[in-house]
């Protein structure tokens, strides 16, 4: 449960952000493990099966989508959903993340 704020350094990346209160209209899951290490919406962003997902139409209509160029930074606060792409085949994004307590394990003696 972190901010977040991610510079586009090089090429352009699109940004689809959702407020906190849409979480369950997003089919969050597996909520385990995922490639990411964070838990991911099951709905395909670029063509949601609103058959399978019928309560996606309720987050994409609070769905706020911006493209960054290079040298723009973007603010995502704890809790909020998003989704980034890139839109080139050369990007380069910088993320920084705060607010999250990090615990160390200490090595044994």
């Amino acid at each position: 449960m972190s901010s977040n704020v991610a510079v586009v350094v090089a090429g352009r990346r699109r940004f689809c952000l959702f407020p906190p209160e849409q979480g369950p209209n997003l089919y969050v899951g597996p909520l385990d493990v995922t490639i990411a290490g964070q838990p991911v919406s099951l709905v395909d962003l670029e063509a949601p099966d609103l058959d399978r997902y019928p309560r996606f139409a309720d987050a994409r209509a609070q769905m706020q989508v911006t493209v960054l160029e290079p040298g723009d930074a973007i603010f995502i606060p704890s809790m909020w959903w998003h989704d980034v792409k890139a839109l080139g085949r050369f990007n380069v994004l910088v993320n920084y993340w705060w607010g999250q307590e990090v615990r160390h394990r200490r090595s044994p003696r």
